[in-house]
């Protein structure tokens, strides 16, 4: 079985009139939305159940957790609907805090490095900071060339290219986040391969009225927050490689993460002691 078709598994096959249930295939989708107050987040656990003659089972997989439950049942056939969120209401915010507690492990860092172009100066050192909040993702809290702030001109690259389009705001100074893509290359070296883990970056959005330069047509702002910064992948190009790019080195024999890429900037980076 190929990983693209277990990643298409993986996927609603249809939407249903609740929000909080789709249809997969196979799969019985099922989204929660307050399963982690002190880090709001949709999760979606893809399930599959079955019964007869007074028995019950329930297959499930929590994928953004990497975990999979079973469930298994005699008796009334709504004991099985009440485990299910019995448990995960417990098991999913305990996976989240060891989610992030790995995540702080591996990935917040400073990562610092000589830039090798987009320099005027060869002496400039490229420094990418990278830590977490309480939102989704991991938060690049600074990414410098030198004397020049790189998250400073990417509102200013972004707005003169798209305009207002992705609600980017243009006087306040936003929270770029950064999201694994499930790409991963495998590089052999000397020692130990390495794999390539490319994340993008996002930024937080946020309503700004005037975006919409005072209309007063009917129904304007119903779409204020339209997530619209999901779909500008790799939109901006700067020397062939998109600016919103992020690449992290582990160590495939350690599973340690060991560097970091600014691609667009041709900046090999290490993990600042």
């Amino acid at each position: 079985m190929s990983g693209t078709a277990i990643l298409e598994w993986l996927k609603p096959a249809a939407f249903t009139a609740s929000t909080g249930r789709a249809v997969g295939r196979p799969f019985e989708i099922y989204r929660y939305f307050n399963l982690t107050p002190d880090h709001p987040q949709s999760i979606d656990v893809y399930a599959k159940g079955g019964s007869a003659y007074g028995y019950s089972s329930l297959f499930s997989i929590i994928d953004q957790y990497g975990v999979g439950l079973i469930w298994l049942t005699a008796g009334d056939a709504m004991s099985r609907s009440l485990l299910l969120d019995v448990v995960i209401s417990q098991v999913v915010p305990a996976l989240e805090e060891e989610a992030r507690a790995q995540a702080r492990e591996q990935y917040v860092k400073l990562f610092t490095g000589p830039a090798t172009s987009a320099s005027k100066n060869s002496s400039d050192v490229v420094k990418l900071n990278i830590t977490m909040d309480s939102g989704p993702g991991l938060l690049i809290r600074n990414l410098t060339n030198g004397n020049h702030d790189l998250l400073a001109a990417l509102p200013k690259i972004y707005n003169q290219t798209f305009g207002k389009l992705l609600g980017l705001p243009t006087t306040l100074y936003p929270l770029y986040r950064i999201f694994p893509t499930d790409i991963n290359a495998f590089i052999k070296t000397e020692k130990d391969g390495i794999y390539r883990e490319e994340w993008r970056i996002k930024w937080d959005t946020m309503s700004d009225p005037a975006r919409y330069n005072g209309s007063d047509l009917p129904g304007v702002g119903a779409s204020s927050d339209p997530c619209s910064t999901w779909l500008d992948q790799d939109w901006i190009h700067y020397g062939g490689v998109a600016i919103n790019k992020i690449i992290f080195h582990r160590n495939s024999r350690t599973g340690k993460v060991i560097g970091a890429e600014v691609p667009w900037l041709r900046a090999n980076l290490t993990i600042s002691k």
